[in-house]
């Protein structure tokens, strides 16, 4: 297995397999997806992380017919999410945002006018989500070997990692996924090698 310890001895979940995970977990969980893709076992499991929400706050927060603190919040008390590819924790709901926000936007901010951007993989939309930020972008391909997984995530991670509900595009019109903004040409196909002038 991948299990490690922090300094503090408190277990990392980033190191942790989904074996592993799931075994010492005691919180509310619900998987919400395993597929296996030619390339890859995809595993979305949602969570309620005890040592962050109580149990009882989460259930409380669920419901529409008594009026508490939580009912008219939820979104404080909603469940986490991880993602796993095969069985290795790829990235959860807490902390995507700064993750893609530290990979991209130097780079982005550091171009005085990005109009063309390729994603290499980037099948949870996230990376997708955060070039797409800027107003300046004309068109971004993104390459992804894994047609299934691009898919899944848009279906199951939507809006965590790949919302773009709140960008307005040109034309004014908004788009929920990120994946459906038309400056975004998805491709599903190996990457290709790049031939020089001497090369075939």
């Amino acid at each position: 297995g991948h299990a490690s310890s922090s300094s503090s001895g408190n277990k990392n979940n980033f190191w942790e397999d989904l074996g592993e995970y799931l075994t010492t977990v005691d919180d509310v969980e619900r998987n919400l997806v395993s597929i296996t893709s030619p390339f890859q076992r995809v595993d979305v499991w949602q969570f309620v992380d005890s040592k962050r929400t109580r149990q009882e706050s989460y259930l409380a927060s669920l419901r529409d017919d008594v009026d508490t603190y939580e009912s008219r919040h939820p979104e404080l008390f909603a469940p986490e999410i991880d993602v796993y590819l095969d069985g290795v924790l790829q990235s959860n709901t807490k902390g995507n945002e700064a993750y893609h926000e530290a990979l991209l936007q130097l780079a982005m901010f550091t171009h005085p006018m990005p109009r063309r951007v390729a994603i290499i993989g980037g099948g949870e939309g996230a990376t997708l989500r955060e070039v797409l930020k800027h107003n300046t972008l004309e068109r971004v391909v993104m390459i992804d070997i894994d047609e299934i997984m691009v898919k899944e995530s848009d279906k199951h991670l939507y809006p965590w990692w790949n919302g773009c509900d709140d960008f307005i595009v040109e034309g004014g019109e908004r788009v929920s996924s990120c994946f459906d903004d038309a400056r975004a040409d998805i491709r599903f196909e190996d990457t290709p090698f790049v031939s020089g002038p001497n090369q075939s």
